[in-house]
């Protein structure tokens, strides 16, 4: 499932800001909806920058709405069929009603134009004509299994790992990059004029002339630092401006934030396990299998489940390359005695061998 949401991530915020927009232009928004959208808005920078974009592009397509009147007006049925099924006090959000509006036509024309194409990068250039800022726009994305070497506008390098989602926003005065997902090790080249900040989850990493690592994985950002030092800022929570006040990091040192705002002590870095996948390896010390399996999950199209839950917690250490599934699966079988049973196309179950 996890999978399934971090493939669809980019396109879903597109379709679901474009929802927004076509209720907001209905006229017709409750206050419950109007503080739906608030929270929305707020929970992460991607939804700001797709609901600017989805709004610009709104606006420059103005000959679109009349077409869609008929569209408009089953949405909105729908939207309050949505509302009166959830019930008075019930909670209800845009997932509810998102894929009666990703049906819309308007959602397919303007999806054209807003949605990136995978894997690739866009690039766009956009000049503020009223303070007449150059604005630099680039976005990149690695499939599973796949790293990519990135060199920016500026001359930082950008490594990005398996499966992961970055936009990044240069100008003359600041560069800002966006980890929508995954994980990239950055070299920052040196520019005391133009701060470099990676913003990940509800949390905005600073450098100060350095090498370092940001992963973005389930509800946690993991913050490693290979040269120099950043400073972690990290919001108490996604609808506040509220955040801790800035936690130093040096090199050889790292630090969990979780999107509830909680950030960990800080404690020493293992790069050589941590950075291993530089290399095209995993190690693992005493790690659960089922976090193993998370981790290989990320470079793998299969999906591998354990047909004994209970399994998860067995302790697991090695080295593997995550481009030998048949190694991997070997070792495991040498390690703990489990050996994989495809039961599908896309699906693999781990069992205890039986005793012979």
């Amino acid at each position: 499932m996890r999978e399934d949401r971090q493939s669809a991530s980019r396109a879903s915020v597109c379709e679901q800001a474009l929802a927004w927009i076509i209720r907001q232009q209905s006229g017709e928004v409750k206050p419950e909806e109007r503080r739906a959208f608030e929270l929305w808005l707020h929970e992460s920078p991607m939804h700001q920058r797709e609901y600017e974009r989805a709004l610009e592009m709104w606006e420059k397509l103005d000959h679109i709405p009349p077409f869609l009147e008929a569209e408009l007006a089953d949405a909105d049925q729908y939207w309050d069929r949505s509302v009166r099924k959830a019930g008075a006090g019930g909670t209800w959000g845009i997932w509810g009603w998102r894929p009666a509006f990703v049906a819309m036509s308007v959602a397919v024309v303007i999806s054209g134009f807003l949605v990136w194409g995978w894997p690739g990068v866009m690039v766009h250039h956009e000049t503020d004509q009223t303070a007449g800022v150059s604005v630099h726009y680039e976005a990149y994305q690695t499939a599973k299994g796949e790293q990519r070497q990135v060199t920016l506008p500026d001359g930082s390098t950008m490594l990005m790992n398996t499966d992961s989602q970055v936009s990044v926003q240069m100008s003359d005065d600041a560069r800002i990059v966006y980890l929508e997902e995954g994980e990239a090790l950055f070299t920052v080249a040196h520019d005391p004029q133009r701060p470099f900040d990676v913003h990940a989850a509800n949390g905005i990493i600073h450098d100060i002339g350095t090498e370092f690592l940001v992963r973005r994985f389930s509800e946690k950002v993991h913050v490693a630092v290979l040269e120099g030092r950043v400073a972690v800022e990290v919001n108490t929570s996604p609808s506040t401006v509220s955040a801790i006040i800035p936690q130093p990091l040096l090199e050889g040192e790292e630090v969990f934030f979780t999107t509830e705002g909680k950030l960990s002590a800080v404690q020493p870095f293992k790069a050589q396990t941590a950075i291993a996948w530089r290399q095209g390896q995993l190690v693992f010390v005493e790690t659960p299998l089922k976090d193993v399996l998370d981790e290989w999950a990320r470079y793998q199209s299969d999906v591998i489940r354990l047909r004994d839950p209970n399994l998860g917690r067995m302790p697991v250490s090695g080295v593997f390359r995550f481009d030998n599934p048949t190694g991997f699966f070997r070792a495991l079988g040498d390690i703990l005695s489990l050996h994989p049973v495809r039961q599908g196309p896309n699906l693999i179950v781990l069992e205890r061998q039986a005793k012979t």
